[in-house]
């Protein structure tokens, strides 16, 4: 395909944790641009879009495609774009959780929710309609398909 017809993206590595238990370094290609705001998509953005599929790069360069039902978790730098990052966000409600998913892998961290303050609980992140929510810690962020979570330790 002629470069000037490319869509300009942004790259970022991920490792994927998958239902079969498979694990793969992988480079995800986020737009340079988000029809919502500003900037470029972010992992939110990418992870939780109504798509079943998703492209991501392997290690040897080769494109591939995975199932979005299929993935459990998907982990960045911290540094990656979020939307509780961009400009002009409030964070309203930050959370500290253990999460026990059905692989038994356990994850601590911080999730930041953008939640109207009447609507302000854990159980209110939890039961919004996107299917993957970011838990952050000092250097990583995981996204965390949110039904593979067994139990919430709050």
């Amino acid at each position: 395909m002629p470069d000037d017809i490319r869509v300009p993206t942004v790259p970022v590595e991920v490792d994927l944790l998958l239902s079969d238990g498979a694990e793969a370094r992988v480079t995800i290609h986020l737009s340079s641009s988000s029809p919502f705001h500003d900037g470029s998509e972010t992992l939110d953005e990418f992870f939780n879009a109504a798509r079943g599929f998703l492209p991501v790069r392997d290690s040897d360069g080769r494109t591939q495609l995975v199932g979005r039902h299929a993935i459990v978790s998907a982990t960045a730098s911290a540094s990656a774009p979020l939307l509780s990052r961009l400009p002009g966000r409030v964070l309203e409600t930050i959370f500290f959780l253990k999460l026990h998913l059905d692989t038994g892998g356990v994850l601590e961290g911080t999730l930041v929710a953008n939640l109207p303050t009447a609507a302000a609980r854990v159980s209110d992140a939890f039961n919004m309609a996107e299917d993957f929510l970011p838990v952050e810690s000092s250097d990583l962020v995981t996204f965390v398909r949110k039904d593979r979570i067994v139990r919430v330790e709050i």
